[in-house]
């Protein structure tokens, strides 16, 4: 639908390749009537790409997914980010489900999330007893998505708001001719001494697991559905980045990365940096470099026969802590 005096804009792409936001040429005349100033070769496509997601300028969406959303403890965030895929989504995906993964949470996420699925009919909620970890809440939202088989590709994200989900629209470009579109942080919004361990952790990564991924464990990633016939998820923590990566990689899935805009936490704190949580990234890298030797092309991955089972028994309520 057109606005009187608004100029569609012109996009052109990069010869023989599909482009990126930012790989499109813009005409002046265009961005100037879509209010977009001071364009450079940087922030062109990504002003364009927000503006026309705002406006409803981008194409009739063809994309169907299944957005993730692991919380725990989040209960300042949960509400503004949940709502806010809302209403990106329905601009940037033909059919789409939220599942929000309560990972044990002990302030109102739950009650938060409860009532967000009561007012969104698109909005799914898996609740875990206790704390299970980043991992083990990925897990559950990814089977979660895969046994419904509903929508092509699964796309994850963190609950805190630091991302735009407008960008989304990046990654989905890509999404017809790559296996994974992963999103790296174009100017990481953590303090300094979570972004000097993340680019130690990316070094490792890279020399110990060969990932040559340039943000491992940014939370703005995209997957088709079938990355899963092969690829499994056993960490529990926060490896869990680096092991879906391993795998891909090994098995010579195609990754492409996009830069995205990164904000800083409005509310709470980050558990990344907690002393226990880095003991057991560790712990799990061990086993991953094990694991690694055992991946072959005819894997069973998390979408299997016996993974169903096991996905169905997750699901089934915590026991009881064993008392001493």
């Amino acid at each position: 639908m057109k606005t009187k005096n608004m100029t569609t804009p012109h996009l052109r792409k990069s010869s023989g390749t599909p482009a990126t936001a930012r790989e499109y040429t813009i005409r002046k005349d265009s961005a100037r009537n879509l209010d977009i100033e001071t364009l450079n070769a940087l922030n062109e496509g990504r002003a364009l790409t927000r503006k026309m997601v705002d406006l409803g300028k981008v194409s009739k969406p063809s994309a169907t997914m299944s957005v993730i959303f692991p919380a725990f403890n989040e209960e300042g965030n949960i509400r503004r980010t949940v709502e806010e895929a809302v209403k990106d989504l329905s601009k940037v995906a033909m059919n789409w489900e939220i599942i929000v993964v309560d990972d044990g949470s002990s302030d109102a996420t739950t009650a938060i999330c409860d009532d967000l699925k009561a007012r969104h009919p698109e909005v799914e909620l898996i609740s875990h007893g206790q704390n299970r970890g980043y991992g083990a809440a990925l897990k559950s939202g990814i089977m979660a998505g895969i046994m419904a088989a509903k929508y092509d590709l699964i796309f994850f994200s963190d609950s805190d708001g630091q991302f735009d989900l407008r960008e989304l629209q990046h990654l989905i470009c890509w999404a017809a001719d790559y296996d994974i579109v992963a999103g790296y942080r174009a100017k990481r919004q953590d303090p300094l001494h979570r972004r000097i361990n993340a680019v130690g952790w990316n070094v490792l990564m890279r020399l110990v697991l060969g990932i040559k991924i340039r943000d491992v464990d940014c939370a703005f990633k995209l997957f088709r559905r079938a990355v899963f016939d092969q690829v499994q998820i056993r960490c529990v923590g926060a490896m869990v980045n680096t092991e879906i990566f391993a795998q891909a990689t090994r098995l010579g899935m195609r990754i492409h990365q996009v830069k995205v805009s990164h904000f800083p936490r409005r509310h709470g704190k980050q558990s990344g940096a907690n002393i226990h949580v880095i003991i057991k990234a560790f712990r799990e890298l061990c086993g991953l470099w094990r694991q690694l030797h055992n991946v072959a092309p005819d894997q069973a991955g998390l979408y299997s026969a016996t993974t169903k089972e096991a996905y169905a028994a997750s699901m089934l309520p915590d026991p009881p802590p064993i008392s001493a």
